[in-house]
């Protein structure tokens, strides 16, 4: 998906154990280093994509393991 709105995909490349998804490890290092703008977005409501690899664990019930992509846009209207 192609969003000209859109923030820049984040690449996760962080690996942890499996309490922690990596998807959310991913939006907290997007935070951090404003990747993700929190003032472009404050009051707004948000869209978080996360793309995931063919072979996470999430497609079978586990926890993300994998090399994702977020993607974090404000929400338009035209996707209600």
């Amino acid at each position: 998906m192609t969003d000209e709105k859109a923030i820049p995909r984040h690449n996760v490349t962080i690996k942890q154990d499996d309490a922690i998804p990596n998807y959310m490890t991913g939006i907290k290092k997007a935070l951090e280093d404003g990747t993700i703008d929190m003032d472009a977005l404050k009051g707004k409501v948000s869209m978080v994509n996360v793309f995931h690899d063919d072979w996470c664990k999430i497609y079978n019930g586990g926890n993300c393991n994998c090399n994702c992509e977020v993607q974090v846009r404000p929400l338009e209207e035209e996707d209600v």
